[in-house]
């Protein structure tokens, strides 16, 4: 075992010294971002949608869950108060017509039938 400690040294020595040459890097790098695109292209727009809002949602912390309960909220109160199948047009109030002017200068209701 001991007989091999020299020889690692050496080879590790060589290493140190050897530095590869700067178009290994670029040759790399252009390789890489060609990876990347291939990658993006095979996914479906909708993976990379949710994973764009995912992302979205973790950097703006919980303040995003405290706006998106309160614009629930309110959203829930504007449909109640718009929905049109709340009260229906028979449980509305009639008014009775109106007859015309008497003696007395008022105006009366006609009687109901």
């Amino acid at each position: 075992m001991k007989k091999d400690l020299p020889d690692i040294e050496k080879l590790l020595e060589m290493r140190g010294q050897s530095v590869p040459a700067d178009e290994y890097f670029e040759v790399f790098l252009s390789d890489f971002h060609r990876r990347q695109r291939e990658d993006l292209l095979k996914r479906s727009a909708r993976s990379l949608l949710l994973e764009r809002l995912g992302v979205w949602f973790r950097e703006m912390g919980k303040l995003i869950w405290i706006y998106a309960a309160v614009g629930a909220c309110l959203l829930i109160a504007a449909g109640s108060l718009v929905w049109p199948g709340s009260r229906t047009s028979t449980e509305l109030p009639e008014h009775e017509p109106v007859k015309a002017r008497d003696e007395g200068g008022g105006f009366e209701h006609a009687p109901r039938e």
